[in-house]
């Protein structure tokens, strides 16, 4: 009998497989986030540009994994994820994350290539994005000043679900957190935030960043913070 050659079989590609355990995952239930994985502390550092109404930033979250996984599911609408990592006890050093965006379900995927074992993690995740043209997540107010200038600010509108329309996060109620927020102004502009001030600087590239101080422990759409020409 004659044989053709024998069929190679190429092994998934990680990516590949981040997304066959993602919608793995999902199949149980599409409209809530899998509970494996629970977020405990988000620090988030965010540089919005009233001129050009752009955003970047980073989230570091601390978060509690329940039970053994491989994937990190989380909220994400609208926005550009330029890196992900995920550092575990298991393995101190960050471990590089695959990420797979479902713009449908507005959820992305964080796979680290090893499997996760119940324990504290820490989620690093940088990002951009854009001020939201239907006034919710992050977008630009506008005024007019009693001598007819033109003013401009930026603020948040996250509730119900829109949080995650300015940083990738576990946006649903049962949720909470605690939140850490820094902002990175244009130095002529002020903020406020839910939480205290609690210092600012001038950074290298002359902007300004102010920290504010933990909130108390709550869901997402209660973050809120205003950035521009206040007078405070």
């Amino acid at each position: 009998m004659v044989t053709g050659p024998a069929e190679r079989h190429e092994p998934p590609s990680p990516r590949s497989r981040v997304r066959e355990r993602y919608h793995r995952a999902v199949t149980l239930d599409p409209y809530r986030l899998p509970t494996s994985v629970r977020p405990l502390r988000y620090r988030l550092r965010l540089s919005p540009n009233l001129d050009t109404e752009e955003f970047e930033g980073t989230v570091s979250i601390t978060a509690e994994v329940a039970i053994p996984t491989e994937t990190v599911v989380l909220n994400a609408d609208g926005l550009t994820i330029a890196s992900a990592s995920v550092r575990s006890g298991v393995s101190p050093d960050a471990l590089a994350c695959q990420v797979e965006i479902d713009k449908a379900k507005q959820r992305i995927a964080l796979g680290p290539g090893q499997m996760l074992e119940p324990g504290p993690i820490e989620i690093e995740i940088a990002f951009s994005g854009r001020f939201d043209e239907k006034l919710v997540g992050l977008y630009a107010s506008r005024f007019v000043t009693d001598d007819g200038v033109d003013r401009k600010l930026a603020v948040t509108q996250f509730e119900a679900t829109y949080a995650r329309k300015c940083f990738p996060c576990w946006d649903e109620p049962a949720f909470k957190a605690v939140f850490e927020l820094e902002l990175v102004i244009d130095p002529a502009h002020n903020a406020v935030t839910n939480g205290a001030e609690v210092s600012r600087r001038v950074t290298d590239d002359d902007r300004l960043q102010i920290s504010f101080a933990p909130t108390m422990v709550m869901s997402t759409y209660l973050v809120a913070f205003v950035v521009g020409p206040l007078e405070l």
